[in-house]
This record gives structure tokens, sequence and C-alpha cells, in this order.
């Protein structure tokens, strides 16, 4: 009785759909092993309708899935891809310059989470020289316009891509034999920015068309959209300054996708696509430096504070004096004009073919980026006397700042000089090949219904190239004369929107190429990656009398190669980078998984899942590129370092366990209950080995052989190796709560918490956190919404916790503060064809504010990151889109 059940409400919910929804070409499932292909063809119109398909799609799925529909034709939730996804219970995401850029699922890292299209990657790069090639994939490259639908996966199934620990999401594009012949899709749009204060335009189109016979039909989509952003803050750099700062980027983001398909008989579809996505990233980072007094060197301050900066750890008042000998104080004005791009294009080949009793399917393609940084440049300008003088305040999370700074203009400014030393080009790649394979059996033994097999091949490469400027012969950098000519104005930066001058960028960066003979590449940042991968897995999908699920298990192996310089000494016995070499791993492992649904009545499921599951190392971390050698010749005797990443990391692993309630209490209307436990095994860590003899001795060292460290005894071949390995894993856990209800006047209204618990060994993470990075306690999400066939409106609230943030670099590890938006959209329909709207993010500008966290065991080791330190803050930036689109 209970199969029954099931199979009837399956197909009411389908024909269901389709009668509402307006659904061409709707194929109703005959069985719950069919549900997943049955239900991403369905259309939906309107809020309602696209929650509806939200919750057959979870309903009726055998794993632990959420779903995001489009209403219609360009109508995504959000404009940013991972803004809608946040809304989903258990999904966080990481904002980068205030826009949606990745994802994190279930209090687990946005590095643990896996992106797919369409099933496959796609190829990206970082736009910046502080932003690494990752596995991870940033939605701000997607417009949402080309977007059908999202589903995120939080268990795991032998026929799923391996590679997300926290999770998989698979974003979805458009079909043209899915939709109406010559459909016609245009928008309009202007977006408003609060930071800039600038209005910018957006468009995009889709025209699709297939043949009566719905045999044959293309698809080609485009987008294109500008934003000027200006991210005004204040930043704690180092243990001596802080500064009022401005990142101020002109945007510009391009994506065009054909896709064509062609169903010779009824058995057989053929399908072709190309993925055209690219970002022009312009930008002028400014920032005026103050130091707690003129010198940089020394400081007062209250007990406890070291001399240096903001070594104190408890709570500082600082002043700007004048220096004992009466010579005023002095301030920084640091512009980097920088010229960045990424560009990614994918092609795609795939078939279908449709038996009496097996379905074949299959994937080829090709996924390519290329982009970074084309040329970064630094100026720097020296400011004294009043405008350097005054006071600020780190008792709090923000820095205040009480300087008489009412405007810094070019007269301020007593030295102008271009950095040549900082010039540097830094051009990235990422490229996968991809084939996969797959066929199903549908069978009858017993309570197996279907077998599914398949084999995925992948060849992934990474290259990252860095080089350095060379200053010409004989050329002053001195630009204190024509800053006039390199600046435009002014620009604000600080919370108290402080005047600076704004150097043009594309005046600056053709002044400092002048000052250049040419580049010359740093060996040390010169890198390559390749990763052979391949799987193949068997899965069985079983249902009997009151439940449904699948069990199978899937192999994975991988040979990873790394190439780069090595070092040694030359003839004179002087560090140098010697020929290209290789180091190479391999590694393979077994990921079984299973997932069970039990039919308690036609409305209510209880859902449960177990899996293995891996991510594998990101990329900067199996990085084999030597770099730290500088500390040889720093002049300062002690610190030598070598740093290294490791191709010998074995996968990031853990065992995932799921449980959850649902009951459906009507067709658009939910309630479900979860918990999640993952137990991980294998985790990654930075290596510090000290005292290390690695074959070269340190010029430092031989100069003064007094600070030989003890445990080298006297030998000047002695280093700290820091690179990664392996480290010990813990635990993460949660539950999460959702509730969608429809009232059936046009109101409605969806709500979610997750709380999720980390316990993870402190010695993974410098900061001696024992927490996952990305990962939050507690995370609501509340959304009201109204429509009726003229009106559609929605507002939602989204709120995470503090979480810790872990990069690289200058940014380093620090804790963001709670942080939530209230976003707004409406929409008004003139005719049957065009429709008015309008959307808010942000709405209330929430500030995103970060603040020093390390474990007050590491007190006096890692200077101003103590806990409680401000450290970075920008002020919340409000975004509005009015725009009009027009569909026939």
């Amino acid at each position: 009785m209970l199969a029954n059940n099931f199979k009837k409400s399956l197909l009411a919910a389908n024909i269901g759909l389709a009668l509402t929804a307006g659904v061409s070409g709707v194929a109703v499932a005959d069985s719950g092993t069919q549900v997943k292909e049955d239900v991403e063809v369905i259309e939906v119109r309107g809020i309602r309708r696209s929650l509806e398909a939200s919750l057959n799609t979870k309903r009726f799925a055998t794993s632990v899935v959420d779903s995001v529909s489009a209403e219609d034709i360009g109508k995504f939730p959000d404009k940013n891809v991972a803004e809608t996804l946040q809304r989903i219970p258990g999904v966080s995401i990481s904002r980068q310059f205030g826009e949606g850029s990745e994802v994190s699922i279930r209090g687990a890292s946005k590095n643990l989470t896996l992106t797919t299209l369409n099933g496959q990657s796609v190829a990206s790069t970082g736009w910046y020289t502080l932003d690494p090639i990752s596995r991870s994939f940033n939605y701000s490259m997607l417009p949402s316009e080309l977007i059908s639908g999202v589903d995120v996966f939080k268990g795991s199934q032998a026929d799923l891509v391996e590679g997300g620990v926290g999770g998989s999401v698979n974003v979805k594009t458009r079909k043209p034999l899915d939709l109406e012949a010559n459909a016609i899709f245009a928008s309009v749009e202007g977006q408003y920015s609060g930071g800039s204060e600038e209005w910018d335009p957006q468009v995009s189109g889709l025209y699709s068309w297939k043949d009566e016979d719905e045999r044959i039909g293309f698809l080609i989509a485009a987008a294109k959209q500008d934003r000027t952003m200006n991210r005004k803050g204040v930043e704690a750099a180092w243990q001596w300054a802080a500064g009022e700062g401005s990142f101020y980027q002109e945007r510009e983001r391009e994506a065009i996708n054909f896709t064509a398909q062609y169903r010779p008989t009824d058995s057989l579809e053929l399908g072709a696509s190309y993925l055209s996505l690219e970002l022009g990233a312009n930008n002028v980072n400014t920032a005026f430096w103050y130091f707690p007094n003129g010198d940089k060197t020394t400081a007062t301050g209250p007990s406890g504070a070291t001399q240096g900066g903001f070594g104190g750890h408890e709570p500082l008042t600082w002043l700007y004096p004048t220096q004992a000998d009466g010579t005023a104080a002095e301030a920084y004005l640091d512009v980097r004009p920088r010229s960045a791009t990424m560009k990614s294009d994918t092609y795609d080949f795939n078939l279908k073919y449709e038996g009496d009793s097996y379905t074949i399917t299959a994937q080829v393609g090709t996924t390519d980026a290329e982009g970074g940084t084309n040329f970064e440049s630094n100026y720097t300008g020296v400011v004294t006397g009043d405008l350097a003088r005054g006071s600020y305040d780190a008792t709090g999370k923000i820095f205040q700042f009480g300087t008489p700074n009412t405007g810094i203009t070019n007269g301020d400014l007593l030295q102008v000089l271009n950095q040549t030393g900082q010039s540097v080009i830094q051009p990235n790649t990422d490229k996968e090949d991809y084939f996969q394979a797959d066929i199903k059996f549908d069978v009858d033994y017993g309570a197996i219904t279907a077998i599914k097999t398949g084999v995925r091949f992948t060849d992934h490469k990474v290259t990252q190239t860095r080089q350095t400027g060379i200053a010409k012969e004989n050329v002053s950098t001195d630009a204190t004369s024509i800053v006039g000519q390199l600046t435009n104005g002014s620009i604000e930066v600080g919370f108290d929107d402080s005047l600076v001058p704004f150097f043009d960028h594309d005046s600056a960066q053709a002044h400092a190429r002048s000052l250049l003979s040419g580049f010359e590449v740093d060996k040390g940042g010169e890198v390559e990656l390749e990763e052979e991968n391949f799987s193949a897995y068997v899965m069985a999908d079983f249902s009997g009398e009151g439940f449904r699920g699948n069990l199978g298990v899937r192999y994975i192996s991988t040979d990873a190669k790394a190439g780069y310089y090595g070092v040694g000494l030359d003839s004179a016995g002087a560090f140098q980078f010697t020929d290209w070499t290789y180091s190479e791993h391999d590694y393979n492992d077994v990921l079984p998984s299973a997932n069970i649904v039990f039919d308690i009545s036609e409305d209510v499921i209880v859902r449960s899942s177990i899996a293995r599951v891996i991510t594998r190392a990101r990329y900067q971390e199996m990085f084999m590129s030597l770099g730290g050698f500088n500390t040889a010749t720093d002049g300062q005797a002690g610190n030598e370092s070598l740093d290294q990443g490791s191709i010998a990391l074995e996968p990031f692993s853990a065992t995932q366990f799921d449980v959850s309630y649902e009951w459906y209490f009507s067709p658009s209307s939910m309630f479900s209950l979860g918990y999640f436990h993952k137990n991980i095994d294998t985790f990654f860590r930075i290596d510090t080995k000290r005292e290390q003899q690695i074959g070269l001795s340190a010029a430092d060292l031989e100069a003064d052989p007094a600070n030989i460290p003890g445990g080298c005894e006297g030998n000047t071949d002695c280093w700290t190796v820091n690179s990664f390995k392996n480290g010990a894993g813990g635990t993460l856990q949660g539950i999460e709560a959702q509730i969608f209800h429809d009232f059936d006047n046009g109101f409605g209204t969806t709500a979610n918490y997750t709380f999720s618990d980390s316990d993870i060994d402190e010695e993974n993470f410098s900061d001696r956190r024992g927490y996952f990075s990305n990962s939050s306690k507690h995370q609501v999400n509340v959304s009201a919404y109204y429509e009726n066939d003229i009106y559609q409106a929605r507002l939602s609230y989204n709120w995470r916790s503090e979480y810790m943030l872990r990069e690289p670099g200058f940014y380093g590890n620090r804790e963001q503060d709670a942080y939530g938006t209230l976003d707004f959209s409406a929409q008004y329909s003139v005719t049957e064809y065009m429709d008015l709207t309008f959307n808010v993010t942000n709405i209330l500008e929430e500030d995103l504010v970060t603040v020093g966290n390390d474990n007050p065991s590491l007190e006096g080791s890692n200077g101003y990151r103590h806990a409680g330190f401000p450290l970075f803050a920008y002020a919340g930036e409000r975004r509005m889109v009015f725009g009009a689109r027009f569909s026939f």
C-alpha cells in the first residue's frame, strides 16, 4: 500500500505541476528511480510554483538533496546564484567585495564544496595576486540569467562525482528541446552600488528554437553586466600601522552560452554546448596608513604594549605624537593599480540512448581558463605634519580614527615614488579534459529495480607564473612632479569618507610600464600541477513496500605530478634556482554509499544516508615551488626558512551520516528536521620542521655564526622548513530545521535554521582554533512572499554567527563577525510579455567586520592577531537593480 501511495504521490505532483505551470513536453515519472530526470524538465512560473518544483525534487529524490528552480527564463530568485543558495538550509556563502562568490555546506570549509556545471567541472583562475587558484568555483562569474536550476547534494551516492566532503552543487543551464519553439527573453537593467554611488547597465537575452517534431533545437543566451564598486573600510596591517582604504573596481562581466540538441530517433539524443565566461576586473587599491608615531619603529602605550606597534595584548588607544626631537609625525599613501582579467571556455558534447530496458549516457568535453593579474604596480607618497597627526582607538571591533584629514590633496604629498620592485604580472591557467560514460539497466531482481554503472576520466592541469619588473637604468622613479598627470580628483576612503588623491588606473599603469625595461621570471613562483583522475562505480536502485533507495560503491584513482625549479649553489657558493624538476604521487580509495527513504505515510517520509567522501587538497597546498629563500640574505641571521607545498598529500576524507524527518502537508508546504554527522579521518595542516639541513648554506649565518640555532651545532646549513602534511581529523555535526508554508491566498513563508558544531584538532591551524574555516555555529533564513497574477514580492533575511576566515598572505587568519542581510525583490507584470523588476540587496547596509582570534596560548607570537583585535572592516554596500524583462 505504501509503495502505491508513493507512486500516486509522485504522479500527482508531476501532473499538478504540469497543469498549473504551463509545461512544454513534460514526461511523467512511472517509477521512483526516474524522478530526477523527470523533475528537471519542469518549467515553472511564479514563486509558489518555483517552491513546488524544489519540494518535488527533494521529496522524491533518494539522496539528501535541496534544489532551487528558476520561476521562468531569466527569473532566478537572486541576481547572484550564490546568494540564492544561502537560503537553503545548511548553505552559507563567502562574499568577495560584497558579492557572493563561494559556497560552504553544513559548516564545512568552502574548499570542501564541489561545484559542477551540468555535472562537470568549470575551469577558473583568480584575477588578482592574492587570490590563489582554487578547486572552488567563483559564483560571481556566472550570471543568473543563464541558469535553469541548482541542486545541492548534502549526502552522497556512487554516481555523483567525488570531491565534496561538505557537499556538492550542480548548476544546470537550459536546453532548447525543453523550451517552447521560438522562445525569446530579454532584460535591460540598471544597478546602483552604494559604495561607488554609480549606476551601471546590465543586459541579457535568450533565443531558443526547435522544429515542429521536436527533433532539432538550438539555444543562444548572452549576458553583459558592468559594476562599479568602491569597497571602503579600515585595516590594521602588520604590527605597525592602521589605515583607511578603498578598493575601487570597474568590473565587466560577459557570458555566452550556445546549446544544440538533435534527436534523430525517439531513442537517441545528441547535444553540444559552448559556455564562455569573461571577467574584466581592473582595479585601484588605495590605502592611507597611519603609524603609532612618526619613526614607525617605536611606540608608547598602555602597560603590556610591545615595541614596534600594535603588539600589546589588551585594548589599546594610541595617539599620533610628534617624535621626541620635535619631528612631525608621518603618514603614508599606498596605491596599487592592477590590470586583471579572467576568461573561461567550456565545450561539452553529450549523448543519451534509451533502449528497451537500459539507458546509456556519455559526456566528453574540455574546460579551459586563463587569467590573473596582467600587471600590478605600486606608488607611495608621504604626508607629514598635522595631516598625519591625531588619534585612533583600537578598543572596539572597528578602528576609530580621530584625525584632521578633511582632504589630502596632491600638494600634501611630499614625495611620490613608483616602487618598481613591486611591479609584477602573474598569469594563471587552469584546464581540464573530461570523459564520462554511464549505463543504467532496468531490472526486476526482487527489490532491486535498476543497476547503474559508469566510468569517468579527467586530465587536469594548472599553471601559475610570477614575473617581476626590471627597472630601467638611470631612470628616476620619483613621480612627485607629475602626480597631477597620474591622478584624477579624489576618492573616499574609510568609514568617515576621508578624501585622498585618486590615481587613474590607465595613466598610472602606463607610467609604471615606462619605467621598466622588461620582466624576469620569479622561479620561486613558477609552478605546474597535473592530475589524472579515474573513477568507476556501480550502484543499485531498490524499492519495496514502504521504502526505496540506492546502494553503491565508487572507486577513485589519482596520479599527480608537480613541476617546479629546484635549488642549488653556483660556482661561487651562492644560492640559485636549478633545472625544472618534477615530483609525483598517486593514491586510490574506495567510497561506499547507501541511501534509504521510508515512506511512513503518503505525506511523511524518513530519509537516511551514509557514505565515505573525499576532497582533494587545494592546488596551493600541492604546489612544489620553493619560496622564502630571501630570508637567507635579509641581514637577520637565524630566521632562515623555506616554504614548499606537498604533492604527497592524501585527500581530506570523512565518513558521514544523515537522518531526517519530512512532512509534506500540501503541494507547496513542508516541514523537516534533520541531523547530520561527519567523522573526519584526515585533515591538512602546516608542517613546520626547525633546524633542518637542505644542502644549502645560508649567507646570513655565514656572516653571523653566533646566531646559528643551537640544534644545528655550528652548521650554516640550518633552516626552518614549512610545508603541508595530513593531520588528525575530528567531528562535524549539527541539525537542520525548515518549513515551507503557502497560505493559498497569495501569501507564503519559508524559514530554516542550521546548527553546526565542529571539534577539530587545533594543531591543524596556525591560529590554534579547533573549528572549521567558514563554519558558523548558527544560521537563520526567513522569507515572506506575496504574489498574484500581476504583482510579486519577496522579503528575505539571512543571518549567520561568527566564523573563521583563513587565507594565505596579507589577510591571514581572522574571525568574521556575525553578519546578516535583508533583501527585497518585486515584480510588476505590465503585460503578458513585459515585467518591471526591482531588487535590493543588503538593505540595512550591514558592515563586514573581522577581528583577530588567535588562541591565547599564542600570545606574543603573532602580534596584532590576538583575540578581539580589530583587523579589517568594510562598510556595507546596498545594491539596487531596476529593470524590465521581456518574454515571448
